[in-house]
């Protein structure tokens, strides 16, 4: 299941009745920017565009920082596993690792690791123990919905269900009607409660969506891990 920008910019306006050709209210590159927020935002509410990376790293003795490859952002990365038998390895805060390195690092498999942002963007692996020989970690980690930017022949193209894109596309209208001025709101006659009946829409199909999500991945067991456990919780 997919749709694409030029889809959505044309269902936003007939949502706010912005359909007459030649004669729209608002910009295209207005919806254009709501959408590029919107995609983000709903794709990490519905866990969206997530994968195993094998062996993002590769802890070795003697090591106790890694630095990960630059694709990779601190939000990007949700589960971290040994690649040699599935287990997790738990990410917690930067203060529990460095606590428990504390009197000098011990030596064995990592119980623990924290990731650490830097200044120059790149995300930094720490381990709890000094690793007794080498371990490759896996990763989970999600992928941004594709910017659409101005320079783009072809719109992105987004993976959401019907219902998602339904909801993608009320919660991008509420938010340019609900910055822009009273003139033009009032050029379209859009109601001054229309946007709460969009958001709680957007709301309402969301709800099902994340609910569809959570029952096909619990069908398939439980491979997502601590982290998809946390996500369906929220």
């Amino acid at each position: 299941m997919s749709t694409d920008g030029a889809a959505v910019v044309l269902r936003m306006r007939s949502i706010m009745r912005d359909d007459q050709k030649g004669r729209e209210v608002y910009q295209t590159s207005e919806l254009r920017e709501a959408i590029n927020r919107h995609a983000h935002i709903l794709s990490m509410e519905l866990g969206l565009g997530t994968q195993w990376v094998t062996t993002i790293t590769t802890l070795t003795p003697g090591t106790q920082d890694y630095t990960l490859p630059s694709t990779y952002e601190y939000e990007s990365v949700k589960h971290l596993k040994f690649a040699v038998d599935g287990l997790e390895l738990p990410i917690r805060s930067q203060d529990e690792v460095l606590a428990r390195r504390e009197g000098g690092p011990a030596v064995g498999r990592p119980q623990m690791c924290a990731l650490r942002p830097t200044s120059t963007q790149t995300l930094v692996l720490m381990t709890d123990f000094d690793p007794d020989q080498n371990y490759a970690i896996d990763a989970l980690v999600s992928y941004a919905p594709d910017t659409w930017d101005a320079a783009d022949t072809t719109a992105p193209t987004y993976a959401l269900s019907e219902a998602a894109s339904r909801a993608l596309e009320l919660r991008a209208c509420t938010s340019i009607v609900d910055t822009s001025g009273a003139e033009k709101r009032n050029a379209l006659a859009i109601g001054d409660k229309a946007t709460q009946r969009w958001e709680a829409e957007a709301a309402r199909l969301v709800a099902l969506e994340r609910n569809r999500i959570i029952s096909f991945k619990r069908s398939r067991g439980s491979h997502g891990g601590s982290w998809f456990n946390e996500w369906a919780r929220s």
